[in-house]
């Protein structure tokens, strides 16, 4: 073995490659390969001496499609995804290599151009063969020549079989395999797996708004996004949806399609446009019987997200849970009463119900606006800070009115200061993901930001009339409430009052 070590060391660096590890020779380590395998020992020892070991992190490019084929890779250790260019312009899997394969035949084979990309998926170990060198080594010896050119051809029969098993619709991009493996269930899946899980996929698009699960329905299918956003939602005990996840690129919905009673636990609604992996619930169940080792990932992944989502449901969000909010609720406000049902649900989703005591503050002129209040019982008096630094008086809100506008409408900061005048029940909206519902549906965002027009609209002519009437008497109209005979009349009566009277200064 010391004269194999010494050898290995002086051809191209092949052989003891760790310390105090007995390593095969240079000669015994290239006739692993099935290229090499027939080969003489002199012969062998000439590609050693054009070759050396060579290390590689995961995810480094080894070829690029169509760039020039300089090296024969030889994997020792590691894996690597070979690639080809579909018609859509997306990277497909054709491949996946490890311990004992070749990589990168165009190094001998005209015109020398490599036919595919290809990147290791884990840390690699290759020897790498030069191309140019290596071809003229063909030339010079035929033995050589012969050996390398017929088993490089049955490497090139063997990949384009697999290249044609995947099947043609995998060639023009409609199963890209290394996009299913971007999912934690599918992400451990060979090469051959994962040509079975395409098979029974589809790749759809969905507009925003689209309903794709119901809860309680059979569960048919099961999604995989790419892109786009879509909201999970349980019944509340109330019979209100309440929001329990986002999904979002690399998520899954629909682990009812593998797990009993194969019915779906939660409803799910776009709320983009979308793209998603379709798989067949059915076809998935019979592949998970016949194939074990996806039947394990496949439930192992999907564990994973009920063990989250679970989490979430139980914890999340208690104010929701709790009051179980309808499209009812909501309807009573004029900014949704034109919404449908599943949208109203949505909104249901990102809202909770508060009560606050007499005296509270619900909003603070000038500072962020990240709720919108809809009252359902109690009161709250809107003031805004005159020229004198004083709050005034400009609206008085009760139940079926809405405070906080600046939640929707940008820049996104009240426009006044806001406290409950008695105990007061209020739905809370969340003001940054009512936005996003609004980006996401135009015509939920349009509803709404009507219905607040019509809101500020109001209000407007409110202040204007309210600070004409006190401009004219000088007399604020929340003063006047101070007094008894005064305080059980509402912001119109007050108006009326106001522009009866005038303050006067009295000397002692």
């Amino acid at each position: 073995m010391a004269g194999g070590a010494r050898y290995a060391l002086q051809v191209g660096g092949i052989g003891p490659t760790r310390k105090g590890v007995t390593m095969q020779s240079g000669i015994e380590v290239l006739r692993q390969f099935k290229i090499f395998a027939e080969l003489e020992e002199e012969n062998l020892e000439r590609i050693g001496k054009i070759a050396h070991v060579r290390d590689f992190e995961s995810a480094e490019r080894l070829t690029t499609e169509g760039a020039p084929a300089d090296n024969l890779y030889l994997f020792l250790e590691g894996r690597a995804a070979v690639k080809v260019r579909g018609a859509d312009g997306r990277q497909i899997v054709i491949d996946e290599l490890g311990p004992g394969d070749v990589l990168g035949w165009a190094a001998v084979v005209e015109p020398h151009l490599y036919t595919a990309s290809a990147w290791t998926t884990k840390r690699s170990r290759c020897i790498v063969v030069n191309g140019k060198r290596l071809r003229e080594l063909c030339e010079e010896n035929k033995q050589i020549g012969y050996q390398v050119a017929k088993s490089i051809g049955e490497v090139i029969s063997r990949r384009f079989g697999r290249a044609v098993e995947v099947g043609s619709g995998a060639i023009g991009g409609k199963y890209p395999m290394d996009e299913l493996r971007q999912f934690s269930i599918f992400s451990e899946l060979d090469v051959a797996d994962l040509d079975a899980i395409a098979r029974i996929a589809l790749v759809q698009e969905f507009e925003s708004g689209e309903q794709l699960t119901a809860e309680g329905a059979p569960a048919e299918r099961l999604y995989l996004f790419l892109r786009g956003r879509a909201a999970v939602t349980v019944r509340g005990p109330g019979g209100g949806q309440v929001l329990i996840d986002e999904l979002g690129p690399g998520d899954l919905l629909g682990w009812g399609t593998v797990m009993p009673p194969y019915t779906y636990t939660a409803s799910a609604w776009t709320t983009e446009p979308c793209e998603a992996f379709v798989i067949d619930g059915r076809e998935l169940r019979e592949l998970c019987e016949q194939n074990k080792r996806i039947g394990y990932e496949v439930a192992k992944g999907i564990g994973e997200v009920m063990s989250r989502r679970f989490g979430q449901a139980v914890s999340g969000r208690p104010e929701e849970a709790v009051t179980g909010l309808t499209p009812a609720d909501f309807r009573q406000f004029k900014i949704f009463a034109e919404l449908d049902d599943s949208q109203l649900e949505l909104i249901a989703g990102i809202s909770h119900v508060q009560e606050f005591d007499a005296g509270e503050e619900l909003t603070v002129e000038g500072a962020e606006a990240d709720k919108l209040y809809l009252f359902l019982k109690g009161k709250a008096a809107v003031k805004v800070r005159g020229a004198d630094g004083r709050q005034v008086l400009i609206d008085e809100l009760g139940p079926g009115e809405m405070l906080g506008w600046g939640a929707v409408l940008p820049p996104h900061v009240y426009t006044a200061s806001a406290s409950t005048t008695e105990p007061s029940e209020v739905i809370v909206v969340d003001g940054e993901k009512l936005r996003e519902l609004g980006e996401a549906d135009k015509r939920l965002g349009f509803q709404v930001a009507r219905g607040i027009g019509e809101v500020i609209s109001r209000r407007l002519g409110r202040v204007l009339a309210g600070k004409g009437a006190q401009a004219a008497s000088g007399c604020a109209i929340d003063e006047l409430r101070r007094f008894k005979i005064f305080s059980e009349l509402d912001i119109g009566e007050l108006e009326t009052v106001a522009e009866l009277c005038h303050v006067e200064e009295v000397e002692p």
